[in-house]
């Protein structure tokens, strides 16, 4: 029998590769950054207050670089505006509402950042001169008031957008998820339980590179400068990223485990996946190093409270889930519809050279962020007072006896 590819000239070919596996990754570190974040703004849970900002930068800055992803895998990137068009958007389009997320959840995001850090602005501003002056004054937005009034204004305010922003934040990933579960020609993606599993593995990644991030901070502190947030990894944030690592084992038992007993298309591509280089991939980095080796070093609590065992399980679950996204991305595509031809793929040297450019973007917008933003709370005796008036000077010396 003729194979289907050649008599009708079909080309297989991977449609989606490393850059569109970046964009789930980024936007899943992102959603998970601006969580952690929620925990001190929304639950008011003091323990992690130390942390409530640089996560909030963090992930600002990782969803302002995801996007980048999906311009650089288009033809013609100077056409991507024209999918936010009225005559081209449809509200049954996961895409057209996926713009809509990608657009309102960096607007909640900036704006909560505004309400929490306008009090430091104002004192920064207070200690400035200059350009620095003008600059902190600009970012509070000329507002200059200090009362208890204003200030509490601002938290409420600042406490409204971060709720708004949680189901903000779950959306925007889970959306990419729904993206992947709604294509029904790729019975490998074609899962309702993908989007849910998407969020999962997305709060163990980002829980692990916040944990990166402070480790790798706090190295330039002084010790007393660095307890808080080492503290917080040794207790409440390390148990809690044990515990979504566990969740993660069970959704991968209770994900993958069926889809042997699943449909004939399924257990091909997933035999195809599972062969080669992607089999290396799958089971090893992706399972092996990047999940259950985490998931049994963290086991033991008094492990959770080393922070060189946080720091090794931290940089092995970012690889693995990395991998998880490519895997997965790719798993799809791996077979031709016909089911006659494995395909071949290997990220070409424009995927691999912008994907790099995007993340080393995001590590200078996220250094940027922490030189100019007041992550660490100003501290009120940094702020000077003003100077008296003149015209106190120039009293007689009878006044106020």
């Amino acid at each position: 029998m003729a194979d289907p590819t050649q008599l009708f000239d079909v080309d297989a070919t991977v449609t989606w590769g490393l850059l569109i596996s970046l964009y789930p990754y980024l936007t899943g570190l992102s959603a998970a950054a601006f969580g952690i974040s929620a925990i001190s703004y929304v639950f008011k849970v003091e323990a992690y207050k130390p942390i409530g900002r640089i996560s909030l930068i963090l992930a600002v800055v990782l969803l302002v670089i995801a996007p980048l992803t999906l311009i650089g895998e288009l033809g013609q990137a100077g056409r991507a505006y024209t999918i936010m068009l009225p005559d081209r958007w449809h509200w049954m389009s996961p895409m057209g509402w996926g713009i809509i997320l990608l657009t309102g959840y960096p607007i909640i995001c900036i704006v909560e950042a505004y309400f929490f850090f306008r009090e430091d602005h104002v004192k920064l501003a207070q200690v400035s001169a200059g350009f620095k002056r003008a600059f902190y004054r600009f970012l509070a937005l000329w507002r200059t008031d200090l009362s208890p009034k204003a200030l509490a204004t601002d938290r409420r305010w600042g406490t409204i957008f971060a709720v708004l922003g949680i189901p903000a934040a779950l959306s925007v990933h889970a959306y990419v998820g729904f993206i992947f579960s709604v294509v029904r020609a790729r019975p490998f993606w074609n899962e309702s339980i993908i989007p849910l599993y998407f969020l999962v593995s997305a709060m163990v990644s980002g829980t692990a590179l916040l944990i990166i991030v402070l480790l790798l901070v706090t190295a330039w502190m002084s010790k007393q400068e660095a307890k808080p947030y080492r503290d917080l990894i040794r207790a409440d944030l390390g148990n809690l990223f044990w515990w979504f690592l566990a969740t993660d084992v069970a959704f991968v038992v209770a994900g993958v485990i069926p889809m042997f007993y699943s449909t004939r298309d399924i257990r091909q591509q997933l035999t195809v996946l599972l062969s080669g280089t992607h089999g290396f991939l799958v089971i090893w980095v992706e399972n092996v190093i990047g999940l259950a080796l985490p998931f049994l070093l963290l086991w033991p609590k008094r492990f959770r409270r080393s922070l060189a065992a946080q720091a090794f399980a931290s940089v092995l679950v970012v690889i693995g889930v990395f991998f998880m996204r490519y895997n997965f991305v790719l798993g799809g595509q791996l077979l031709d519809r016909t089911g006659s031809q494995v395909i071949e793929y290997v990220p070409s040297a424009t995927e691999l050279s912008a994907s790099v450019g995007i993340i080393g973007l995001g590590v200078a917008l996220f250094l940027l962020g922490l030189y100019v933003l007041p992550w660490k709370t100003v501290k009120p005796e940094a702020v000077t007072p003003p100077p008296a008036p003149a015209v106190a000077e120039a009293a007689s010396p009878g006044v106020g006896k």
